[in-house]
């Protein structure tokens, strides 16, 4: 028995490892691609993703701020690299590490988008469709990213249902066995009847 929980606890901390096949995996797989053809658009004025990633000396030409690079090199290392791999292998642990990475360039995005409005309004370039494209693929990437995270594969809850029945019986069975070993407290014997028979049996001797 004990083997066999044992065996159970290893098949669901294995099927635990692989995320769960589901919608949000394909939305995961098409926001990192959709990302992926952003970079190719202009980010910052005719400045393109992929020119902001590498530092380019056109991004610099078009004052690109230090949160548009944090926000372009967080998010490529999140949908552009982990989330695309994670998806593709269903790892677990990478997909979690992509949330964290998805959340994190959400919020250098906002930030990016506030401070790049107060630049087009004295007279700065603006941001480019490649950028809003880029950031609308963060922002459903870290919502469907909430599913994939939380939910359980139905081979992992079948066989968390299996491993707590099989639990339960070996409790049982070693409760039956203790019961069956203990020795019996002499006090504790309900001879009541035996003693009532043999009271019986003197009185008829007697009489």
């Amino acid at each position: 028995m004990n083997s066999t929980a044992d065996a159970l606890a290893a098949e669901e901390r294995r099927t635990g490892a692989r995320l769960a096949d589901g919608p949000y995996r394909w939305v995961l797989i098409a926001c990192a691609a959709i990302y992926l053809v952003a970079l190719f658009l202009p980010f910052v004025g005719a400045t393109s993703g992929v020119q902001v990633l590498i530092r380019s000396s056109a991004a610099q030409a078009s004052n690109v701020n230090m949160t548009e690079y944090l926000f372009t090199w967080i998010s490529f290392a999140s949908l552009g690299v982990v989330t695309t791999i994670a998806m593709l292998a269903r790892r677990y642990g990478l997909a979690a590490l992509g949330w964290v990475l998805t959340v994190i360039s959400l919020v250098f995005a906002m930030f990016s988008v506030w401070l790049r409005n107060a630049a087009a309004a004295s007279g700065g370039e603006s941001h480019g469709v490649g950028a809003y494209l880029a950031m609308v693929a963060v922002l459903v990437a870290a919502l469907a990213y909430a599913p994939a995270i939380i939910r359980r594969s139905d081979e992992q809850q079948a066989i968390t249902v299996e491993r707590a029945a099989v639990q339960e019986s070996d409790e049982l069975s070693l409760l039956q066995r203790e019961a069956a070993t203990k020795p019996v407290n002499p006090l504790l014997v309900d001879d009541r009847r035996a003693r009532a028979a043999e009271r019986h049996k003197r009185t008829h001797e007697e009489g």
